[in-house]
């Protein structure tokens, strides 16, 4: 956005003082845009999530200290996202200190493989990656978000354990409401939108409005709530007293899958 948009295309912002579409979309519709990493990859060479938080910062200043995206099970970025993380790129010079972790993801996420992403809903502070992961650690720095089923079965063809995540919600609230979960916690679930849904043919773009009108058919009936990252961290402390909830996919039956 910010290489390719010309002054023609900023005065299109329909009177918004905005640098580029993506500063614009944060102003306009208070998107939160957070620095986000397909799969958490970061070899040598490539671009850390410190490098991507600064250059997002420099498209908007409405950019938050949210990772999306992460390895849960690499101990040595966890520490360095954790103790501060310095950019790899020679133009950057900003040394991190992400406060939210969210959408962790397996080691072979960037390669097309995502049996191993993490698919827990709920909110609490890792004490570390790997086996000390869902083990929470109240004197830690960093707050993860869990995604619930993070990712929808685009394809039309049955390969997630619930075909939308949906489901995977309406599950959650019958539980809820069967007391097989607390209803005095704190449930999340995220919806992952990858390119090929945003910028694909128009069934998959329909795949996501349906998704979306029905959550919000929830909402109308105050069992969801639409939030950002930040918002639930601050439901979290404000309204929920920041106690722990890991509700792990193991804990749903495989009876209640939608698409097995």
């Amino acid at each position: 956005a910010k290489v390719c948009e010309t002054s023609a295309m900023a005065s299109e912002y329909a009177g918004i003082e905005a640098q580029n579409v993506v500063d614009f979309l944060a102003q306009k519709y208070g998107f939160e845009i957070d620095p986000h990493r397909s799969g958490g990859y970061e070899d040598s060479g490539m671009p850390h999530y410190a490098d991507v938080r600064q250059l997002a910062g420099e498209l908007t200043p409405l950019v938050t200290e949210t990772v999306g995206g992460f390895i849960l099970s690499d101990a040595e970025q966890f520490q360095r996202l954790d103790t501060g993380e310095t950019g790899f790129l020679t133009q950057t010079n900003l040394v991190w200190l992400p406060g939210v972790l969210t959408m962790g993801v397996g080691f072979e996420h960037h390669l097309g493989d995502f049996r191993n992403d993490d698919r827990t809903s709920g909110v609490w502070k890792p004490s570390g990656a790997g086996s000390d992961f869902y083990t929470h650690a109240p004197d830690k720095r960093m707050i993860y978000i869990g995604p619930g089923q993070q990712h929808a079965d685009w394809s039309g063809k049955c390969g997630m354990q619930f075909e939308s995540v949906v489901d995977y919600v309406k599950v959650i609230l019958q539980y809820i409401d069967e007391g097989r979960l607390p209803a005095n916690k704190l449930y999340t679930a995220s919806v992952g939108v990858p390119q090929k849904v945003m910028f694909g043919d128009l069934q998959m773009q329909q795949l996501l409005f349906d998704m979306i009108d029905d959550l919000e058919l929830l909402a109308d009936e105050g069992r969801v709530v639409f939030a950002t990252y930040s918002e639930v961290v601050m439901a979290w402390k404000d309204i929920y007293g920041s106690e722990p909830n890991i509700v792990k996919f193991e804990m749903i039956d495989s009876q209640d899958y939608t698409c097995p």
